[in-house]
Formats: C-alpha cells, structure tokens, sequence
C-alpha cells in the first residue's frame, strides 16, 4: 500500500484536511473585540458574534474529505473506486472553498468587521493539488494494468 507513489498523495490530503480541521480559520476584530474561528469552535474574547454561519460545516467538510482521502488509500485494490472517491474528494474541497466563501461574506456583509483569514485557508487548496496527483497516479496504474494484461 505504501509503497505506491499515490498512498503518499492521498496521505498527505487527509492530513492537510485534518490539519484545517483542527486550526484556527481567522480572526475576526469588531469595536476592540477580538474572536479566533476555528472550524468546531469559536474562542471570544468579548463580545463579538456577528455572523449566524454555522462555522461546524466548514469543519465537516475537512473531516469529510479527510476520511474519503483515507477511504480512498485503503482502497488499493480497487483503482477504479479509488479513482471514483478522488474526484469526490476534489468537489468536497471545492465544497469547502464555496462554504469559506459564504462565510466570509456573511462576516463581512452590513457591519464594519475586519476578518483576517489564516494561513491555514490554504491548506485545501494544497490537499486539491494532491488529490490530483493521487488520481493522475492511480489512473497510470490502471493503464500499466492494462497494458500487462495485453502482454499475456
């Protein structure tokens, strides 16, 4: 299993998808209130809650993708499902840019709030790229397989 190049790549997009799970999304300032988002919680130091996005989704779409990555890395012996689960992972991720999205505008629509979004926003994006360098390897297997499969 780990010994293909592709175990690696979907390894690493569970982690990055854990790891933005787990870390703070920004830091919203409102009137010298100061509130860390996190993906399952909120740290307020005041009295600050301007927004009514639910924040939790953002944090079930990374622990989402992150198990499908995983599915998808013990699933070695069946490329197509692998193949199948990458691309599902890869709209879960653009899932969760579209749900950032929303959510920044939701901070920032009618109050004059200053959100500084992490660096850990980027993550995904990472993890996307990974996502298809895992599929692009899976889908060599496949042809490798088949172009043995010629030869006997």
């Amino acid at each position: 299993m780990i010994q293909r190049i592709q175990s690696l790549y979907l390894l690493l997009v569970a982690a990055a998808m854990i790891t933005v799970a787990v870390m703070p999304l920004g830091l919203l300032r409102v009137d010298g209130f100061e509130e860390q988002y996190a993906a399952f919680a909120t740290i307020s130091q005041g009295h600050a809650g301007v927004t009514g996005f639910p924040v939790w989704v953002l944090g079930g779409l990374a622990v989402f993708s992150a198990l499908m990555a995983l599915i998808a890395l013990f699933l070695f012996k069946h490329r197509e499902k692998q193949t199948t689960l990458c691309m599902v992972n890869g709209f879960l991720i653009g899932l969760y840019y579209i749900a950032f999205v929303i959510f920044y505008f939701s901070i920032q629509r009618g109050t004059d709030a200053d959100f500084a979004p992490s660096v850990f926003v980027a993550l995904p994006l990472i993890a996307l790229l990974f996502n298809i360098l895992g599929m692009k390897a899976i889908s060599k297997d496949i042809a490798l397989l088949a172009s043995l499969d010629r030869l006997r």
